[in-house]
């Protein structure tokens, strides 16, 4: 019986071994996934781009706009569903700002070949999405997903944002200078000292006010520090004009602040151009 047992346990252990599935490297579940993504479309007679990287497209709507960069702010609306399924694991109800860089490497892929205002369908390998971990109980590990988006032309937004600003600056009889981001500028007062860049800390007074109907929606009493590179982009761009010491407004279009988000206590509502008196304190 002994030497029955000693010969059944390791058939067991094979038996279970053989069941076990083999972990693939990055380059053979990305070649798996891209087959799956494949004959989905075939068996559902799609016709799409396809990607050297494995992504696969559709442009269901073409926009006219231009087409982002991979580094670009994006305003977006989108579904995401599970290639298995279809079932949704996200989705807006409204549109949305996002930095692309700070997105999954099949959506920096897929936007710069998409013209703004086009709606499009994404179809993105595992290894383009959220690879071998999954995504907080949503996603599966190695799960082939779907996203129709609808990429926003929000280069007419700012173009539009723009008028506004330069129809109140006219209308106050506010000089300003014209920056080539779309913000406006008036320094009322020039300091002498460092002009600060994106990898400074800069140390601040201010009050930021809607330009609609100059609501005060925040005036700290203290002087504020923040990196550079944290601040909103209109913030970013107007501060490198000013040496410390210098006291400014700045008028941003909506696209450089908070964009179709607004913030979520809706004290800046969406789309919101906004007013920024700013005294500079100091750059480190």
């Amino acid at each position: 019986m002994k030497r029955v047992v000693l010969i059944f346990v390791p058939m067991v252990m094979l038996l279970v071994a053989c069941h076990k599935e083999k972990t693939l490297s990055y380059d053979e579940q990305l070649q798996k996934d891209i087959g799956i993504i494949d004959m989905y479309l075939s068996d559902n007679h799609i016709t799409a781009e396809q990607d050297a990287s494995g992504l696969r497209y559709v442009i269901t709507v073409p926009g006219t706009g231009n087409k982002p960069s991979a580094t670009s702010k994006i305003t977006i609306q989108f579904i995401g569903r599970l290639l298995s399924n279809h079932e949704i694991f996200d989705q807006t109800t409204k549109p949305v700002t996002v930095n692309l860089t700070d997105e999954i490497p099949g959506w920096i892929i897929a936007f710069p070949l998409i013209p703004k205002g086009s709606r499009a369908t994404l179809y993105v390998p595992s290894g383009l999405a959220f690879g071998s971990a999954g995504a907080a109980g949503a996603v599966p590990p190695n799960a082939n997903l779907i996203y129709e988006v609808e990429l926003i032309d929000d280069d007419v937004k700012l173009q539009n944002d723009i008028a506004a600003i330069d129809k109140y600056l006219a209308d106050s009889a506010i000089v300003a200078v014209h920056d080539p981001s779309g913000i406006r500028y008036v320094i009322t007062t020039l300091g002498t000292g460092t002009k600060p860049t994106l990898t400074n800390l800069v140390s601040f007074k201010y009050a930021g006010k809607l330009l609609i109907n100059n609501h005060v929606f925040s005036q700290p009493t203290n002087v504020v520090s923040y990196p550079m590179n944290s601040l909103m982009e209109g913030l970013q761009i107007g501060l490198q004009f000013l040496p410390s010491g210098s006291k400014a407004t700045f008028y941003i279009p909506s696209g450089l602040a908070y964009a179709a988000n607004g913030t979520d206590d809706q004290v800046i509502p969406p789309d919101a151009n906004l007013i920024f008196d700013i005294e500079l304190i100091s750059v480190q």
